[in-house]
């Protein structure tokens, strides 16, 4: 049985090897590795469509043009993202009060902080930052603005915005906050689990009355 690999020319190769780094590109979120990898795919496609049996050389220039499209993209990502980069202060901050966050609360702390918007320099309540669910216009706000954006890039953000503010969101609130919305997270589970249960064994088919009057809490924000 032949090795369609091995049997093959070094120009298809490449292009197998072009398609393979399309798909990486297709699987990541971070926009700097989707345009190296895609850097990488095109040009591997140049070499595909110059060292053919029959040179191509309008597809090459226009595999040029987008090579070079994409490196300038890439530049701009990296003073981007040279802008973002934290002090020693700021990164000492980062490790000690939000690294345990996840992306989708990082995501939903700016948010916020875009809600509150100039009144961040005075005294706030850590609650209006940390507590409550988000109305549709703030999801919508969070998916197109901080959606293409990695956990890394989220956190420099967050440590920039509330670092030397009085707003600032110390370590000890930090976690109190993720604790009490794990908790909250918990009890609603909880309950709804208690609650199905309760229907599954009431006779005749018909649900078991709660015990909380049927209120269930919605999940943490």
């Amino acid at each position: 049985m032949t090795n369609p690999f091995t049997d093959a020319a070094p120009a298809d190769l490449c292009l197998h090897a072009a398609n393979f780094c399309y798909l990486a590109s297709y699987l990541t979120r971070d926009m700097l590795w989707l345009r190296l990898l895609t850097c990488v795919g095109m040009s591997l496609q140049i070499v595909f469509f110059t060292c053919g049996s029959v040179p191509m050389f309008g597809p090459t220039a226009w595999m040029a043009t987008f090579v070079g499209i994409n490196v300038i993209q890439i530049l701009r990502l990296l003073r981007y993202r040279e802008r973002i980069q934290l002090n020693a202060e700021e990164a000492a901050l980062s490790e000690e009060a939000f690294e345990h966050l996840s992306r989708e609360e990082l995501a939903d702390l700016l948010t916020r902080s875009v809600r509150i918007g100039t009144r961040q320099t005075a005294e706030i309540n850590p609650h209006e930052l940390t507590e409550g669910e988000l109305t549709e216009d703030e999801i919508v706000l969070r998916d197109m603005a901080f959606g293409g954006l990695t956990r890394s890039e989220l956190l420099n953000l967050v440590t920039r915005r509330f670092h030397g503010t009085t707003a600032h969101l110390t370590p000890s609130r930090v976690r109190l906050w993720t604790e009490r919305r794990k908790r909250r997270w918990s009890q609603w589970t909880a309950q709804r689990a208690a609650k199905k249960a309760g229907r599954d064994a009431a006779p005749g088919g018909f649900p078991a009355p709660a015990a909380d009057g049927g209120a269930t809490p919605p999940p943490p924000g």
